[in-house]
């Protein structure tokens, strides 16, 4: 999924895919980020397939000096800081929660009215959040939206 992620935007944007491979090491993130942008100053734009990876490849980011575009997919504190202090352009909110909240109810729906299901696709995003929403969106962190 996470490679599909990057692709489609990549595609949309009518750009080349050049994939950090990581894990979930911060330290690992920061050193690997660090060394693609010394490797290659033609670098513009990093998206980061998650909050922590973009907390991460911001710090990247700062310590070599590079000027790119940050933006990611999801909302987590630190990635809202960092859109309103203008270090990250975006962030993708794709509702993660309404995802796994969302197949309850249908499959709970299909059990108990003689197997009908939905007739269309129940999106739960995308929305997105940058510097001209993202203090709207950080006064309703937590709460159902």
């Amino acid at each position: 999924a996470l490679v599909d992620r990057c692709t489609g935007y990549f595609d949309a944007m009518g750009a080349d895919l050049n994939q950090i491979d990581v894990s979930n090491d911060v330290s690992q993130i920061e050193t690997r980020t660090a060394a693609a942008l010394q490797a290659d100053p033609e670098i513009d734009g990093v998206l980061a397939v998650g909050p922590h990876v973009c907390e991460a490849a911001s710090k990247a980011i700062d310590d070599v000096g590079a000027e790119v575009h940050l933006a990611c997919f999801d909302l987590s504190p630190g990635v809202m800081d960092l859109i309103e202090a203008g270090d990250a352009s975006f962030t993708i909110d794709q509702q993660q929660r309404l995802q796994g909240y969302m197949p309850v109810i249908v499959l709970h729906l299909y059990n108990n009215s003689a197997g009908l299901l939905p007739g269309a696709n129940i999106p739960s995003g995308p929305g997105f959040v940058d510097s001209t929403n993202a203090a709207a969106v950080k006064e309703l962190a937590g709460i159902d939206r």
